[in-house]
C-alpha cells in the first residue's frame, strides 16, 4: 500500500512539531544569543563557535534527546531533502540579510563608512539572520506562526539600533549586548520552563517488554 505524500508530509511535520515541545530548540538559541557579544568583541572566536554549533551542539541535542524525549514521545526519521529547502531559501535569505541590513545603515545614518554606526545596527542585523530559522521552522512544521519568531526579533533589533543611533552609548558594543543579553535570557528562561513542562507531563512511554513481571 503505497503512503500519499503529503499525508506523509503531514505526519513528518507533527513528529517535527512534537519534538519542538521539549524546549530544547529555545534554549540552545538563547546560548546562542548569549555568546553573540563575545563574536562581537573576538572575531575570531566565531570559528569556535561555528565548530560547536555544526559539529559538537546538534549530536548532544539529539543525546539529550534520546534519554528525555523520544522516551515519551517516540521517534520519528525525517526525511532530508535538501534540493527542496537549501538553495533557494539560502539565497533569499542572503538577500533580505543584506538589503536589510544595507538599508537600515542607510536611513539610520549618514556615514556608512564609519565603523561605530555598523557595530551600532548589530541588533538589527542579528534579528535579520533569526529570519533563517524562522523559514525553516514554517517549513518543518507547516506552521506560519513560526514567522512571528523573525518578525520580533527583527523589530526588536530595529529598535534597539534606532535608540542606541539616537543616543549613542559610550560603547558601540552597548546595543548589541542589551539585545543578545534579553533575548538569549528570555529564549533560555522559555526553554527551562518548557522542558519541566514537557517531562512532568509526558511520562516516559513503557513497552510491554520492559514491564518487569513479579
Amino acid at each position: 500500500m503505497s503512503i500519499d505524500s503529503d499525508d506523509l508530509k503531514d505526519t513528518e511535520q507533527k513528529a517535527f512539531l512534537d519534538t519542538m515541545r521539549d524546549g530544547l530548540t529555545e534554549l540552545s538559541a538563547g546560548f546562542l544569543f548569549l555568546l553573540a557579544p563575545i563574536m562581537s568583541y573576538e572575531p575570531s572566536f566565531m570559528i569556535y563557535f561555528a565548530m560547536f554549533y555544526v559539529i559538537f551542539l546538534p549530536p548532544s541535542l539529539n543525546n539529550i534527546r534520546k534519554k528525555y524525549t523520544y522516551p515519551r514521545i517516540g521517534y520519528v526519521k525525517m526525511r532530508v531533502d535538501v534540493s527542496k529547502m537549501n538553495i533557494k531559501s539560502s539565497l533569499l535569505f542572503l538577500f533580505v540579510l543584506i538589503s536589510g541590513t544595507v538599508t537600515a545603515t542607510l536611513l539610520m545614518t549618514d556615514d556608512i563608512s564609519n565603523i561605530y554606526n555598523w557595530v551600532t545596527i548589530l541588533p538589527i542585523t542579528l534579528g535579520l539572520v533569526m529570519i533563517g530559522p524562522s523559514s525553516y521552522l514554517v517549513e518543518m512544521t507547516g506552521l506560519k506562526r513560526y514567522w512571528l519568531f523573525g518578525l520580533v526579533t527583527s523589530s526588536f533589533g530595529l529598535i534597539i539600533s534606532y535608540i542606541t543611533i539616537l543616543d549613542p552609548p559610550l560603547s558601540p558594543y552597548f546595543g548589541v549586548l542589551i539585545y543578545s543579553m534579553l533575548l538569549g535570557a528570555g529564549l533560555i528562561i522559555t526553554g527551562i520552563i518548557t522542558f519541566i513542562r514537557f517531562v512532568y507531563r509526558n511520562p516516559v512511554i513503557t513497552t510491554p517488554e520492559e514491564v518487569g513481571i513479579e
